[in-house]
């Protein structure tokens, strides 16, 4: 229809689908999730217009309550869950939090969510077995024994996104200090409108080939590459990978050092020759003294294909070819030179490029340093800069893993 209407903060388009009906697309900014408008759209127009969708959070935020509802579940959860009150202290503040039924006005939200697509990293805000709930006759499980919708709740709120970030993960971690087998706040990856990286170009060698020539890889590796592509957040995925360089890095060299000893040792004039032997074999060891950094150039100069690499920079040069400032103090040099090409970034990118990929993980991970190199926080803005070193890192921890099972 190519209207918008003001709905809970957000600007929700108003979309014609297919089928004729219309529908409310992006509610929470989430591009998975729309809402179907009913002929009777009073009820939902209302309710939309009196809560805001925060997206970060699956969760409605009541303007007149200032009550958060953390939107949980329609599946009967036990009395230790359901029964559960209680105040939470932090930083000079009291917050009263309960496990309590979902408000009549996420309800009407729920009973006319529909997916716009696969299931997404938000888990299309945990409404589609609220959708089921919602539709049936009362709200009833069946005839005999009702069952309440549960959402969990903080009251009296006052709403400010970065705030409430800071209540909802400290949150967390003590109801699980409490209950290991706790509920938990679904905290999500935060993409901003006008501010998400573009896409990377999904066939990083080109063409999806006809056949495939496979190997049996590392399998710690391969653990470490699943967990990489199920992490729902550009913090966790750079660090899986960059742990996938680092294993690899350090057993290649490894095993290419036995290569070496071995072939000196087998020589089958070995014996005429045990001076030239030792001296050969103390060389091979030496490699061993290599620093990290220097294994990890080594690797990538083998294993990794620069032109490959450049397929995922290319779509991002803007960000690559300025410098990056992280909030917490983490500040990267310019990766790239303003019209460069890729036999530029084959050129210089190492070791330029696993260089700043070590700065990334010690700030990420190397808290004991933040004094002197910084950090790099869970924020809005750092979520969206890492991301864009996502799609490189992961080609290149790819190729190696392919590499190493030679």
């Amino acid at each position: 229809m190519g209207r918008t209407m003001r709905v809970a903060g957000l600007q929700a388009k108003l979309d014609s689908i297919r089928s004729g009906r219309v529908h409310i697309a992006t509610p929470w900014g989430d591009d998975s999730v729309r809402l179907a408008i009913p002929p009777d759209s009073g009820p939902l127009i209302e309710a939309l217009n009196a809560v805001r969708l925060p997206p970060r959070f699956t969760a409605l935020w009541h303007a007149d309550s200032r009550d958060m509802e953390f939107i949980f579940t329609a599946q009967p959860v036990g009395r230790e869950i359901t029964e559960r009150g209680f105040t939470f202290d932090m930083a000079g503040a009291q917050y009263r939090c309960d496990f309590s039924p979902a408000s009549k006005r996420l309800l009407e939200i729920a009973r006319c969510f529909e997916p716009a697509g696969r299931v997404s990293a938000t888990g299309w805000r945990n409404l589609a077995d609220l959708m089921m709930y919602a539709r049936l006759s009362g709200g009833l499980g069946s005839a005999a024994q009702p069952v309440a919708a549960t959402s969990f709740w903080i009251r009296d709120l006052q709403f400010d996104e970065e705030a409430v970030h800071t209540l909802a993960t400290n949150l967390n971690f003590y109801m699980s200090y409490f209950d290991l087998r706790s509920p938990r706040i679904l905290v999500h990856d935060p993409v901003l409108a006008g501010e998400s990286v573009p896409s990377v170009n999904r066939f990083p060698l080109g063409e999806f080939p006809k056949r495939i020539s496979g190997h049996v890889l590392d399998r710690y590796a391969l653990d470490l590459w699943h967990s990489a592509r199920d992490a729902q957040d550009s913090f966790r995925q750079f660090l899986f990978y960059y742990q996938i360089l680092e294993y690899i890095s350090f057993y290649q060299i490894k095993q290419e050092i036995l290569e070496s000893v071995r072939r000196v040792l087998l020589a089958p004039n070995m014996h005429d020759r045990l001076d030239a032997v030792c001296r050969n074999v103390i060389d091979a060891m030496q490699e061993d003294r290599t620093e990290p950094y220097a294994k990890l150039n080594s690797l990538l100069k083998k294993a990794a294909d620069p032109a490959v690499v450049w397929r995922q920079i290319e779509p991002l040069a803007d960000y690559f070819s300025c410098e990056m400032a992280f909030e917490g103090g983490v500040k990267l040099a310019p990766l790239l030179k303003a019209g460069w090409g890729a036999a530029d970034f084959s050129a210089a990118w190492v070791p330029a490029f696993p260089q700043a990929l070590r700065d990334l993980r010690n700030a990420l991970v190397h808290a004991r340093e933040s004094r002197q190199v910084g950090t790099i926080p869970p924020t809005r803005r750092n979520y969206r800069l890492l991301s864009a070193w996502v799609g490189p890192i992961a080609v290149c921890a790819m190729q190696v893993m392919n590499y190493s099972s030679f």
